[in-house]
């Protein structure tokens, strides 16, 4: 890979340089990280692997790594997304993320050379070695309680190898999209005038209530004329309601996935990668990229976070996580323990809902995967 950049002189001096750099950087910040009672001085923030024409990295910053220990949503839903053209190498890069109140925190960078399968998977398993039985808040190794990504067969693979016990989900946006694209393509001969209706029996399919409806669209759909008068449209979409755990609605009522139905935390962390931290230029080099991520992105995140705790709010002013005013009656809220109570609906008549403020959950239809609502602002 450097050699095709540099010629075969110079390839092996870089892949020095690199290995330098890491060294050079787990001790700078194991001398900055010793606040933290949980770590120790044999730490390690950064670790490379280099085979042949392949380089992977893993990165794992101290900030990082005090998002995995402290953050509780980091045992919970993590988004993992792709990005390229960041450097003369074309090399690839992952970003780990989960949701807070101040927007995206990251979790670990992984930097590889493709996106192939078993790539992804050497490079997950190089970003293990770099963290403990605290990380995912506590669940180490094995990793969050779910996983959400795009549908990239290479990414999902390598995450279900490397983190069997985790549910992978997918972005509903990019679902639809695919179908979209699909939709407009040549090869699936759809007649323009029907791409719009079919878009939307799949979208109706996404966001139904219950999975009994979602079956009973289904079924609507595979008797549907125009599905049938297409076998690539018919045979699309069975394929995807066989895989509907992944992207329907109503198959994550028992998810603990915050009403986050999409990657946009990766999508705009991306934005912030490409904007604020390279400036729209691509890196010199490998390990200029590395500098780049290790020192800037970590301050820009670092400053994110000071921003909210010194009550800095401009960037969180517009976030779904601040509270809206309510017209909730105070006096019809009843507690029935000590940390659940029930709260009528602002809009609806005569209809109640369970707030348990330890879990964070609601049975409306926003607050039952924990997403935040107003019943549960209220009852605080």
């Amino acid at each position: 890979m450097f050699q095709d950049a540099y010629g075969p002189s110079s390839g092996p001096l870089e892949v020095i340089q690199l290995q330098q750099q890491v060294q050079e950087l787990n001790a700078e910040m194991s001398a900055y990280s010793t606040t933290d009672p949980h770590c120790t001085p044999s730490e390690k923030y950064v670790a490379v692997d280099v085979d042949g024409s392949d380089v992977i990295i893993a990165l794992c910053t101290p900030l990082m790594k005090r998002v995995h220990r402290y953050v509780k949503h980091s045992a919970e839903l993590v988004f993992m997304d792709a990005a390229d053209n960041m450097d003369r190498h074309n090399m690839r890069v992952f970003l780990l993320m989960i949701y807070s109140v101040a927007g995206g925190l990251p979790l670990g960078v992984i930097i590889t050379t493709n996106e192939q399968t078993a790539t992804i998977i050497r490079a997950l398993q190089l970003y293990n070695t770099l963290l403990d039985s605290f990380s995912f808040y506590k669940r180490g190794t094995d990793g969050p309680m779910l996983f959400m990504a795009d549908d990239s067969a290479a990414e999902r693979n390598a995450l279900h190898t490397v983190y069997p016990k985790s549910t992978l989900l997918l972005c509903i946006f990019h679902t639809l999209q695919a179908f979209w694209r699909f939709l407009w393509d040549s090869n699936s001969a759809v007649v323009k005038s029907n791409r719009l209706y079919l878009f939307r029996l799949l979208k109706r399919m996404m966001y139904a209530d219950t999975e009994d409806t979602l079956t009973m669209q289904y079924q609507e759909l595979a008797s549907d004329s125009v599905v049938l008068a297409n076998p690539r449209i018919h045979g699309h979409l069975q394929s995807l309601y066989d895989r509907r755990v992944e992207w329907a609605m109503c198959c994550r009522h028992d998810l603990p996935v915050r009403d986050n139905n999409t990657n946009n935390y990766c999508e705009r962390a991306m934005h912030d990668l490409k904007d604020n931290i390279v400036y729209r230029t691509k890196a010199f080099n490998v390990p200029q990229l590395v500098d780049f991520i290790t020192r800037r992105f970590e301050a820009f995140y670092q400053r994110r976070l000071q921003d909210v705790a010194n009550n800095r709010l401009d960037y969180v002013c517009n976030s779904r996580f601040v509270p809206t005013a309510s017209n909730i009656d105070v006096s019809l809220i009843k507690p029935t323990s000590s940390m659940q109570y029930e709260v009528p609906s602002e809009k609806l008549s005569r209809v109640v809902y369970t707030v348990n403020m330890f879990l964070g959950t609601c049975t409306c239809p926003s607050g039952n995967t924990g997403g935040l609502v107003g019943h549960a602002n209220i009852s605080r």
